[in-house]
């Protein structure tokens, strides 16, 4: 007699012939060889295990055919995904021209090297300009940024409070000039008189005191004019 099987749940064994087990409740064990017996339910339990065996393998039939329909399925689209990249344009419509890629010819030069450097510019040379008189500025002369020569008038100040100034000291000017004359002539005449004795020596050193005297006055009214503008004092 072939192999008789044994259906157990868990550890214990179930012998009931004919009996319906649900999906998944029961594990199958080959067991040794049962004796036959001349038992009354020995053709009932031969009967039952093949029909298990049968069951078993149409299950396990149906998963193979599962499995191998999915391979199937999925080696189909893996290579559909390779002959559309291999096609004309990759990822574009079938049909499509391939995009131009742009080129250029290769020349042979000689390159000079070059080095890039980030610094700032300083002047050499910096001054403050400051007016020497207080005033409102009437004229500019130079365009901001423009290079400037020593000398060179940069601004104008307004000049009418000045024109006052100017016209007063001239006056003082030209009286200290008269009396400067005077005091030159008072000079000359006590030094012709003080070598024969005519003067005394004081009246000719007040002659001579009287003469500096009104020279100083004539140097001062002089630089008591300043012209109502600033120069640059240098290149640049």
């Amino acid at each position: 007699m072939p192999p008789a099987f044994a259906i157990t749940r868990s550890t214990a064994e179930v012998r009931e012939a004919g009996k319906f087990f649900p999906r998944g409740s029961l594990t199958f064990q080959l067991l040794k060889p049962l004796e036959s017996s001349p038992t009354p339910h020995s053709g009932l339990e031969a009967e039952h295990t093949a029909r298990v065996i049968f069951i078993m393998k149409k299950k396990i039939g149906v998963v193979l055919l599962a499995v191998a329909i999915v391979a199937g399925v999925g080696i189909a689209v893996v290579s559909r995904n390779a002959s559309n990249n291999e096609g004309p344009a990759a990822g574009g419509p079938p049909g499509a021209m391939a995009p131009r890629v742009p080129v250029a010819e290769v020349i042979v030069r000689t390159m000079t090297p070059t080095v890039e450097f980030t610094g700032y510019l300083a002047a050499p040379e910096t001054v403050e300009l400051r007016s020497r008189v207080g005033g409102a500025i009437d004229a500019v002369s130079v365009p901001e940024g423009s290079l400037v020569s020593k000398g060179q008038l940069l601004f104008q100040i307004d000049p009418r409070p000045f024109q006052v100034a100017l016209d007063t000291a001239q006056a003082q000017l030209h009286q200290a000039e008269v009396l400067t004359a005077q005091a030159q002539s008072d000079f000359e005449r006590a030094e012709r008189l003080v070598s024969t004795g005519a003067v005394s020596r004081k009246t000719y050193d007040d002659a001579v005191s009287a003469r500096n005297a009104r020279q100083a006055q004539v140097q001062a009214a002089k630089a008591a004019w300043l012209p109502p503008g600033s120069t640059c004092p240098m290149h640049g």
